[in-house]
């Protein structure tokens, strides 16, 4: 399916799981708004995208902390002044991996910090860029999530999670009349960016075509699976994804 004259917005662009869904949506022919924090992390992911062959000509980068309501409201006006165009596909894509004791040990600041990067920042996300394709016909919001938050193995990352589960819960109620497809996307195996696979590969530590591993660029045309005007079904899910066998399926089925 292609998704020329459509718009992505799509945050945490620069990361893991987010990258492979800017790279879909411009293979496929759609403008990409790429959020991330930093303009170098948007120059490497725009180098590794043409490394990749990916075309960016429809790349569009932003600079924005998704921490802060504020930079993104400052995104969501100009959208509204026409400076940037108004997106039909949201990814909210944020929240780093952290390596934290139990937690009692974590300080108050850290628990803060953590909230902000990891769940504040999909609130923010929501609130500022939900309203352009609540009532959007063929219009998506994606909510990406991890299946660590199923048990409490991984400390405050766990529970942050489970956070954002009650966020889309709340989301998938409150546009269930709305014209937009919202869904929750649960992905419960590792992904690697696409160099760190390469590399992997090459040093024989993982293979082509692992159940329960995979590159960023294999993973992301799920992003556009959802999107897709053939996946009709998928509205109000929550859309789990744990295996590369699964990842398949729903391209198949959509794409």
């Amino acid at each position: 399916m292609s998704f020329s004259g459509k718009v992505a917005l799509i945050t945490g662009a620069a990361g893991t799981i987010g990258s492979g869904a800017v790279r879909a949506f411009l293979d496929r022919g759609a403008k990409v708004i790429a959020v991330s924090r930093s303009q170098s992390s948007l120059d490497k992911l725009a180098q590794t995208l043409r490394d990749y062959n990916t075309p960016t000509d429809n790349l569009i980068p932003y600079v924005a902390d998704v921490g802060k309501d504020e930079d993104l409201g400052r995104l969501a006006a100009e959208i509204k002044a026409e400076k940037y165009p108004v997106p039909d596909h949201v990814v909210s894509c944020s929240g780093p991996w952290w390596h934290l004791p139990e937690l009692q040990e974590i300080s108050v600041e850290k628990f803060r910090e953590v909230m902000v990067s990891n769940f504040e920042s999909h609130f923010f996300i929501y609130r500022n860029f939900a309203p352009f394709v609540l009532d959007k016909s063929g219009a998506t919001y994606t909510l990406v999530t991890g299946g660590i938050g199923e048990g409490g193995t991984a400390s405050l990352v766990s529970l942050t999670q489970n956070a954002q589960y009650g966020l889309a819960k709340v989301a998938i109620h409150e546009t269930r009349a709305k014209a937009v497809r919202f869904n929750e996307l649960r992905i419960s195996f590792r992904i690697e960016t696409d160099a760190n696979w390469d590399k992997m590969v090459k040093a024989g530590q993982v293979h082509e075509g692992e159940a329960k591993h995979a590159a960023s660029r294999e993973f992301g045309p799920v992003f556009t699976a959802i999107a897709s005007a053939e996946a009709t079904d998928q509205k109000g899910n929550v859309i789990y994804v744990n295996s590369r066998a699964k990842a398949a399926e729903l391209e198949e089925k959509y794409l």
